[in-house]
């Protein structure tokens, strides 16, 4: 299918009989946030798709991107013993530090459910991010 997003958006839409379909991302490149994944031209990095104003589940975002020819944002691990693998705060900084998309350092890492689970304390679908200290060092924010 050789149509612009917003066609292919539409006809996913059509076929899976869905009123409305938002796809949220970030752009990044050369003149875009000092370019920190050091990108030659600029790339869309999908990250959330809401579906009838509904945040989806990673396996439809995930064949949204593919269906619409978008770029996911890179999912580094999936599973269902984050609490076993990651007990505390400091295991979590650890997995946040590292090299990461390009072979930069690591801005950090975000953790989600696989199926949204709405946050009382957020207001919203449960997310959280946690930030490499090394990236915040290196980079002055």
């Amino acid at each position: 299918m050789n149509l612009p997003i917003p066609e292919k958006m539409l006809a996913y839409a059509k076929e899976k009989g869905i009123s409305s379909i938002v796809l949220q991302g970030e752009w990044c490149g050369e003149g875009i946030q000092k370019n920190r994944l050091k990108l030659k031209t600029p790339e869309w990095f999908v990250f959330t798709a809401r579906i009838d104003d509904k945040r989806s589940n990673l396996d439809t975002l995930k064949a949204i991107c593919e269906y619409v020819g978008c770029q996911m944002v890179p999912v580094e691990e999936e599973g269902d013993n984050l609490v076993e693998k990651y007990p505390d705060e400091q295991a979590l900084l650890a997995r946040a530090d590292g090299i990461g998309y390009n072979g930069t350092v690591r801005e950090g890492i975000v953790i989600r459910p696989k199926e949204p689970v709405h946050s009382y304390t957020l207001s919203g679908p449960l997310s959280m991010k946690v930030i490499n200290n090394k990236y915040l060092i290196k980079n002055g924010d």
